[in-house]
C-alpha cells in the first residue's frame, strides 16, 4: 500500500475465529466514548497490532470480510 497503486485483498480464506474476534474488537471500539482514549488505543491495538499512538477511526467502524479493493491517492 506504499505504492501509488491500487491494493486488493482477497480475505475468503481467514479463519472464523480471526473474523470473529476483528468483529468483536470493533463491536467493542463503538460502544466507547471519545473520552476514553486509552481503552480505544488498546483496542485498537489489539485490532491491528499495531498502530501509531496519533491512529484513530469514526463511529461506526465495522469488518466486512471478502474482497476488499484499496485505492490509495
Amino acid at each position: 500500500m506504499k505504492q501509488n497503486q491500487g491494493y486488493y485483498s482477497n480475505n475468503r480464506d481467514m479463519p472464523s475465529k480471526l473474523q470473529e474476534k476483528a468483529k468483536f474488537l470493533c463491536w467493542k471500539y463503538n460502544q466507547t466514548s471519545p473520552l476514553e482514549k486509552d481503552k480505544r488505543q488498546s483496542l485498537l491495538q489489539a485490532l491491528f497490532g499495531e498502530c501509531h499512538p496519533l491512529t484513530f477511526i469514526e463511529h461506526h467502524f465495522d469488518v466486512i470480510t471478502g474482497s476488499i479493493f484499496i485505492l490509495m491517492a
